[in-house]
Parts: structure tokens; C-alpha cells; sequence
């Protein structure tokens, strides 16, 4: 099982069938839980990513907008004092 995990492409929702209460099964939860906070993990900077993708979009739409409207100023005064 372990091995199909190793080489499941970065799948993190896949888990270790616990069967026993032994020191094997104790491994295999923990083992289990540290991949669950690592698939939290991963999923929280995919978000953050994303949302900071688009807040970035964003803040660039406003920058040309400002630089548009400044150029306008610009041409406008250069106009009235030509």
C-alpha cells in the first residue's frame, strides 16, 4: 500500500488501511495524519495562490487605469497652458 501511495502522482487523499492495533497499525495512523496536514497544507497555498493571482490582476487593471487617466490630466493641462 505504501508503495501505491509513493507513486500515486502526489494524489494526498489516498491513505494507509489500518488493520491493526500494533505498532504497524499505530505507524500507519500517524503516518495517515501526517499526510492529511500535508494535503491541508498544499491546499491552503493553492488557495492563497490563487487568490493572490487575482488580486494581482486586479491591482494591475487599477495601475493602467490611474496611468490612463494621468496621461489624460497631462495632455489636458499641457493643452490649456500651450
Amino acid at each position: 500500500m505504501i508503495k501505491d501511495i509513493s507513486q500515486g502522482d502526489g494524489d494526498l487523499t489516498k491513505r494507509l488501511n489500518i488493520v491493526t492495533n500494533d505498532e504497524i497499525g499505530k505507524l500507519s495512523h500517524h503516518f495517515n495524519w501526517f499526510i492529511g496536514n500535508i494535503h491541508s497544507i498544499v491546499k491552503e497555498v493553492t488557495d492563497t495562490a490563487s487568490t493572490l493571482g487575482a488580486t494581482s490582476e486586479e491591482l494591475s487593471a487599477v495601475a493602467q487605469e490611474a496611468t490612463a487617466a494621468s496621461e489624460q490630466e497631462y495632455c489636458i493641462n499641457l493643452s490649456d497652458y500651450g
